[in-house]
């Protein structure tokens, strides 16, 4: 199975008085892809930031990018 997240977030002027400045709007694609490899053990891949679109959060704080992750799961049932 698979899921694809698109997330879009205006840009705005931050007041905080520790991070203060302008935060550019921000597009962000996530895909998240799943395979059953047998009865119990399943395969999992996300990508958060798919298309690594850097961006902060406010500003000074880091610039993010794209995130992958992997995990297997296994049923024990």
């Amino acid at each position: 199975d698979a899921s694809l997240n698109y997330q879009w977030d205006d840009g705005f002027k931050s007041n905080s008085p520790v991070f203060p400045g302008s935060v550019p709007a921000k597009n962000l694609v996530d895909l998240t892809l799943g395979l059953k490899l047998n009865e119990s053990l399943r395969l999992e891949l996300a990508a958060i930031n798919l298309l690594n679109n850097r961006f902060r959060a406010l500003p000074g704080f880091p610039r993010l990018g794209r995130t992958v992750t992997g995990r297997l799961v296994m049923n024990l049932n």
